[in-house]
């Protein structure tokens, strides 16, 4: 169990690595400070793609909920 939990961990921040700078240029664009906290809820374990895909995603409808809440 602890072994699963820490590979999903260690995955999701590889998926988080690969994709923060298109995050960090976007803060930096805006001028804004974003912070981010992912909780992993599913029962069964995403492979690489799939959790690459997700987070691609998640921070996309991060960037666009960002630029409705600050309209900058």
């Amino acid at each position: 169990r602890a072994h699963d939990r820490n590979r999903i961990k260690r995955k999701t921040r590889e998926v988080y690595r690969l994709q923060k700078a298109a995050l960090l240029q976007y803060g930096e664009a805006k001028r804004i400070g974003l912070d981010m906290m992912w909780i992993y809820l599913g029962k069964t374990e995403l492979d690489y793609p799939s959790l690459y895909t997700a987070a691609s995603k998640l921070i996309q409808k991060t960037m666009i909920a960002a630029d409705k809440k600050f309209r900058v």
